[in-house]
């Protein structure tokens, strides 16, 4: 029992370590920052048709909120969405 708790916590630790390691493959952490006035494209989630566009743009970035979002600008109105959209 007493072997046992140490090893378990060592796997523990080594199957978080293996699992941060898949994820950042899958979507790699940027520290770059999209500069204002940069042409972006924004993806559109839920696409249910295949044939339907995949993203919307270009819009123009014009700013960047506290939280990492930034706002771009659209003929109608702002949008602001998060960097890893």
């Amino acid at each position: 029992m007493e072997k046992s708790y140490p090893e378990a916590l060592r796997n523990i630790e080594k199957a978080k370590n293996k699992q941060v390691k898949a994820q950042n493959k899958i979507r790699p952490i940027t520290e770059e920052k999209i500069q204002i006035g940069t042409k972006v494209w924004i993806s559109i989630k839920g696409i249910q048709n295949k044939l339907h566009p995949k993203y919307r743009g270009p819009f123009t970035v014009i700013g960047l909120t506290k939280i990492d979002n930034y706002i771009v600008e659209d003929a109608l109105k702002n949008i602001s969405f998060h960097g890893s959209d």
